[in-house]
């Protein structure tokens, strides 16, 4: 395996980071800039709607273009708009900081990824894919919860600031350690957007969606949460961001190997049942029990509920490849699309639990959205698998 991919996984790793960390920051953002929690929370929602809209877009606009040098300039504009956010004075310019982070990096994994491919033999290529992803588990597994620490105890820049680092840093390997390979042409936007015809392809998708919703609902607003059901400071968020992390290092593999053992669509009724059980322990628990009895039992609850909603990933991009293989790359696209459009409809209904006084009901909101996905992946049959192009 060629150790030159690492610095597409430091990529993915800086990308990551600036996705997961925010959670951790709200807090300290809302304070430092005057807005509520609630309101600090469209940072997440914005972010996450433009990498819905652009990284589809960004995928049939720049296929033509060379592969080393669009990743670098991704990673320098992501380097750019990150010290942009640092230095934002006021909320306004944090959030439009956020929305140019987005756009300059829409795409970059779908484009990473595809690098590792072309540049691979067939037999390593499974690795390959898992290095470079890679860098995004550690994200959450690291990442996250270290940028939380940084940014209480250095302040919420802080963060910025080291993603900005870390970016120049893979873009700077990226750029010598790396060879040149050239773009090639694919599908255009209007055959990508045609792919949502194919039968059944939508209705997964938004399983998907209502799913990433359900989790993103909590884990944006894990420090109002665990402070307000356990009086945890930073380092206590921290450590549950921790727990979350460890849950997707786990979560991953666990997914692929279930989704190769089991129907991928069994497997996911299972996730999503589990999903919202566990999702609504943590907020009913410390209705029943004191806070000073709970702590180790709430963070084997993110672990478990981290777990099996990392888990869900491989059996959801098996399900849509199944229905029509020769389209894989675009949707896997879209499956891309739908996880930051479940992350965007995540934040805005944990704002709305926000925004009514109820913090700790934030896991039975999750919950419900995780219900929900379930209730429309049963009412629907499965797709017939397709064995080849339509005719």
């Amino acid at each position: 395996m060629p150790a030159t991919l690492l610095w597409l996984s430091l990529g993915t790793f800086a990308t990551g980071t600036a996705l997961f960390v925010i959670g951790g920051l709200l807090p300290a953002i809302a304070h430092d800039l005057g807005v509520s929690v609630a309101t600090a929370g469209h940072l997440v929602t914005a972010y996450a709607i433009i990498m819905t809209i652009f990284a589809p877009l960004t995928a049939a606009a720049t296929g033509a273009f060379e592969r080393r040098r669009l990743l670098v300039v991704m990673l320098l504009g992501f380097a750019a708009t990150n010290a942009l956010a640092a230095m934002a004075p006021n909320f306004e310019m944090l959030l439009l900081a956020r929305v140019a982070i987005a756009l300059s990096v829409a795409g970059f994994l779908p484009v990473a990824t595809g690098y590792a491919l072309a540049t691979t033999a067939p037999e390593k290529r499974g690795r390959a894919i898992s290095m470079v992803v890679g860098g995004l588990t550690i994200a959450t597994a690291a990442g996250a919860p270290i940028g939380s620490l940084v940014g209480e105890h250095l302040g919420w820049r802080a963060p910025f600031w080291a993603v900005a680092v870390v970016s120049l840093l893979a873009a700077g390997g990226i750029r010598w350690r790396l060879a040149p390979q050239p773009g090639v042409a694919g599908a255009g936007i209007g055959e990508r957007l045609a792919v949502l015809r194919e039968p059944g392809v939508v209705p997964i998708l938004l399983q998907g969606a209502l799913l990433i919703a359900g989790a993103f609902t909590l884990y944006t607003y894990f420090a109002s949460f665990f402070h307000a059901v356990l009086g945890f400071e930073a380092d206590g968020v921290a450590v549950a961001i921790l727990a979350f992390g460890i849950g997707a290092v786990l979560g991953n593999p666990l997914g692929g190997y279930m989704a190769d053992r089991w129907h991928p669509r069994k497997v996911l009724a299972w996730i999503l049942g589990l999903q919202a059980v566990l999702a609504l322990g943590l907020s009913v628990l410390p209705a029943l029990f004191p806070a000073s009895a709970l702590t180790l039992a709430m963070l084997i609850i993110v672990l478990l509920w981290s777990t099996i909603g990392w888990a869900y990933s491989a059996p959801q991009q098996t399900r849509l490849v199944r229905i029509a293989p020769h389209l894989a790359p675009v949707l896997i696209s879209f499956h891309g699309a739908s996880t930051y459009l479940g992350s965007s409809l995540g934040a805005l209904a944990g704002s709305a639990v926000l925004a009514s006084g109820h913090v700790a009901w934030l896991g039975i909101a999750g919950a419900a959205l995780e219900l929900l996905a379930l209730a429309l992946l049963l009412s629907r049959r499965e797709p017939a698998m397709r064995l080849a192009p339509a005719e």
